[in-house]
């Protein structure tokens, strides 16, 4: 049975002050997109358009977690020029944490 729309949370902040797991959260989220669409991540779970992109890519919750407390990588782990997040043109690298490309370093590579 598809999950039921509830006023709207805010997972990563879950996660960060201890309330759920990580666990719980990729399970909702998995859950969520297998019965709506990524869109629902925002307006149910409350990440941001770059979080629901970054998680639908291979990111995890811990990972947006960091991102979102520290701040989004700024430059490209490729070619190293500047990346800005809001802007897209980006994809989550495979394997590395904390590591952003430029959608063209990633088809180059």
């Amino acid at each position: 049975m598809p999950l039921a729309i509830k006023p709207r949370r805010d997972l990563i902040d879950e996660v960060q002050k201890g309330i759920i797991t990580a666990g719980i959260a990729e399970a909702l989220c998995e859950e969520a997109i297998a019965h709506y669409d990524h869109l629902y991540l925002g307006s149910a779970f409350g990440l941001t358009e770059a979080e629901a992109t970054a998680f639908l890519q291979g990111a995890n919750i811990t990972q947006l977690v960091k991102w979102r407390v520290r701040g989004w990588p700024d430059h490209c782990s490729r070619c190293g020029m500047a990346l800005v997040v809001e802007d897209y043109g980006w994809v989550v690298s495979d394997g590395a944490e904390d590591q952003l490309l430029h959608v063209n370093c990633f088809r180059e590579r």
